[in-house]
């Protein structure tokens, strides 16, 4: 009984695989696709047609926002497009430990991560991410609203000063990086009944 139970485990499992196998062997691509395909993937390791927007997600998004508060929370909005013939394919991991790379200067000086956000990103530079993910189709032309970054998870807690944030990101593991454009801000004192945002 158990080996007929294993034996039919066996057979029901080759039989997608066979499947499968006969279907692909029988499509062929022509020319132009595999074409079209290196074509994608030489744009998605060296990505000189693709855009990355960055701006403050206050109401009025605006690379240029007006003075936070020291305590508020400073968010962005990261958004993508490309100017390609091809549609491209993206994934989206939904991490934003993987997805971007801030980089934020605080009157001329570089801000270290906090301890928290660089655990996490060497985590995640040493681990390969499960299945959490979704594809994107960057369409040419038209822009994506990509991730949110949120600079309190980032940095913690940001002091008086002047800042100049960009973001990175690859779209191929060790393909080349992609830069936004440069957010400007000013953390000021808040003043006394002043609202957070």
């Amino acid at each position: 009984m158990r080996k007929r139970y294993l034996w039919l485990c066996v057979v029901l499992l080759a039989v997608p695989f066979s499947v499968s196998a006969q279907s692909t062997k029988d499509y062929q691509r022509t020319e132009d696709e595999i074409a079209a395909n290196k074509r994608r993937g030489k744009l998605l390791l060296h990505p000189e047609l693709v855009t990355l927007r960055l701006v403050s997600s206050s109401r009025e998004p605006s690379p240029t926002p007006p003075p936070y508060g020291v305590g508020d929370l400073l968010d962005f909005d990261l958004s993508m497009s490309q100017s390609s013939s091809d549609t491209l394919t993206v994934l989206n991991y939904r991490s934003p430990f993987y997805e971007c790379s801030p980089e934020l200067y605080r009157d001329g000086d570089k801000v270290p991560y906090s301890k928290a956000a660089q655990e996490k990103v060497d985590r995640t530079d040493k681990i390969l991410l499960d299945g959490s993910f979704y594809p994107v189709s960057l369409i040419p032309n038209r822009e994506y609203r990509w991730i949110r970054v949120r600079l309190n998870d980032w940095y913690g807690r940001l002091g008086i000063g002047h800042y100049q944030l960009t973001v990175r990101k690859r779209l191929a593991p060790k393909g080349d990086w992609v830069e936004s454009n440069p957010v400007t801000f000013d953390v000021i004192l808040k003043i006394q009944g002043q609202a957070s945002r």
